[in-house]
């Protein structure tokens, strides 16, 4: 892209990596907190342990780093080259020195060869064939469907213009605040408390957000 990062800005990108892990829960907190004592002092936390407690404890996972961190890891990378990509693509410049593409039009792209790629895995499943040709391909489909299709649709749409005015390392501290805003809601409309790790996650993507902006690279 052309751009460096500070040594700074480089840690908050780590940082912000750190947050998302910990937001999504792939990362547990719970040994942390016990080293410094472990104990939660609001009546909701405790309610929430004696939950924990009556439920029964799931089975250890022995490939916690094969099956989770890593995994997680890869798509952030994958999803950090593909914002890198997308973003040189729609702001142009680079070492070609091409023009900038049209928001809109890279969103419609990018929807087709999404939708593209969803039919292909379909059409391999042997389950997803014989449900099209038992139940048809509109099975137990209500209007309802066509909200979180235009809901979709119009983020996409969002997310070619965060890109190409503002690049992908601004999106992704969207993205993390977007997890945090879900959570919210989530406890809201649920009337569940929000985890340890939303609350650390968000303080770290926050801490990454201003250690970023403040401390430009200075070449």
């Amino acid at each position: 892209m052309g751009r460096r990062q500070s040594a700074v800005q480089v840690g908050a990108l780590v940082l912000l990596l750190a947050s998302s892990v910990v937001i999504e829960g792939t990362v547990s907190l719970d040994p942390i907190f016990n080293l410094f004592g472990g104990r939660k002092q609001d009546g909701a936390a405790q309610e929430d342990a004696a939950e924990e407690d009556a439920a029964p404890a799931p089975p250890p996972s022995k490939n916690r780093l094969r099956s989770g961190v890593l995994p997680v890891l890869g798509a952030s990378f994958i999803s950090g080259l593909a914002g890198a990509l997308a973003q040189r693509s729609l702001q142009g410049g680079g070492l070609a020195g091409l023009p900038g593409r049209n928001s809109q039009l890279f969103t419609m792209e990018i929807s087709f060869f999404s939708a593209l790629t969803l039919a292909l895995s379909m059409a391999a499943s042997k389950k997803d064939r014989a449900d099209f040709r038992t139940k048809g391909f509109f099975h137990d489909w209500t209007p309802w469907v066509a909200l979180p299709i235009t809901v979709n649709a119009a983020g996409g749409v969002l997310v070619g213009l965060v890109t190409k005015h503002a690049g992908s390392v601004r999106k992704g501290f969207s993205l993390i605040g977007g997890l945090f805003l879900t959570g919210v809601i989530q406890a809201v409309l649920e009337r569940k408390n929000l985890t340890r790790e939303q609350y650390v996650g968000s303080v770290l993507a926050m801490i990454s957000m201003y250690l970023h902006l403040m401390y430009p690279y200075l070449g």
